[in-house]
């Protein structure tokens, strides 16, 4: 009951505020009830044009975005892992014509990266990987144009929000092809 409560508590708060006007949409509270249940998120859509999911992974010697500005741990990162590459599962590649080395390009509907592929068994067939935190915009002599930028690829938008923890969609629909 608690969580029902707190829902409705929410829903006449934001009612009460008149932020609708100010920002234009109305904030789902339908999700506020006693027993959880999975919802589908907009990226699972079958008219989809993009066939692969895009997921992101944390990585031990960057633990935070500013992780690689060390130029220490990018100097690792260079040498001894795959986490500045977009890794790919073997039939995806193959069916792609793409091999370990070759220049990808990472598509979405609002964004694209491009990066050095990585072919591994590691990853199912339908998802490709890119580490969360490389390839950022930022003019930095050690992290500027090293790896993909995982977070072009992610809508931003309140559809790909969760309603109740505020929580960003971290996944996206993708395709990829060889450059």
């Amino acid at each position: 009951n608690f969580v029902q409560e707190t829902g409705s508590k929410l829903r006449a708060a934001l009612d009460q505020s008149g932020y609708e006007e100010t920002l234009g949409f109305r904030w789902d509270t339908s999700d506020f009830v006693a027993v959880p249940f999975w919802k589908p998120s907009p990226i699972h859509r079958d008219d989809s044009p993009y066939d692969l999911y895009c997921i992101n992974y944390k990585v031990a010697t960057s633990t935070s975005a500013e992780g690689v500005a060390n130029p220490w741990l990018m100097e690792i990162n260079d040498q001894d892992t795959a986490y500045l590459d977009v890794e790919i599962n073997p039939a995806v590649a193959n069916a792609r014509g793409i091999h370990t080395g070759d220049r990808v390009r990472v598509e979405s509907a609002v964004g694209s990266v491009e990066g050095r592929a990585l072919i591994t068994e590691g990853i199912q067939a339908q998802t490709v990987s890119i580490a969360g935190v490389f390839g950022r915009w930022m003019k930095h002599s050690a992290a500027s144009g090293r790896g993909a930028h995982h977070n072009a690829l992610l809508p931003l938008s309140i559809d790909y929000t969760d309603k109740i923890g505020g929580d960003i969609e971290t996944c996206a629909k993708v395709r990829v092809m060889r450059i």
